[in-house]
């Protein structure tokens, strides 16, 4: 039986905020969408497998956004959410993206405004870990 998660229980449907139901096909057992109370096995693979696929779907939506400035911006927020999540690794990749979609901005003020803001985002990640 699937139901509503506290923040609490799984940050990153807090932090992503985005509907569940729309993750599950016909063939998904929805059990593994319950969240155990306490620290369970079943219950943490669970909510890492969740995660992952959340992760997934917001990668994969953002790279289809228009424009170029946009697009880079949205990655830079989820790099950003990511690393405040203790995800170092999945934050360092995303922010590769934003980069990626930067570099095919056309317009050179466009271009460097966001490559500013993404270095200030860069600088912030590294702070964080020092």
């Amino acid at each position: 039986a699937n139901r509503s998660f506290s923040p609490d229980e799984l940050s990153v449907l807090r932090i992503l905020e985005i509907p569940v139901a729309g993750f599950l096909d016909e063939n998904d057992d929805p059990d593994f969408l319950v969240i155990e109370e306490g620290d369970s096995a079943q219950g943490k693979s669970g909510r890492i497998r969740l995660a992952r696929r959340f992760y997934e779907a917001a990668v994969s939506e953002a790279r289809v956004i228009r424009p170029l400035s946009r697009r880079a911006y949205i990655l830079c927020d989820l790099a950003l959410i990511l690393d405040k999540a203790d995800c170092g690794t999945q934050a360092q990749e995303v922010m590769g993206y934003a980069v990626d979609s930067a570099t095919g901005i056309r317009q050179y003020r466009d271009r460097e405004e966001v490559f500013d803001n993404l270095a200030a985002a860069v600088r912030w990640m590294q702070g964080e870990r020092a």
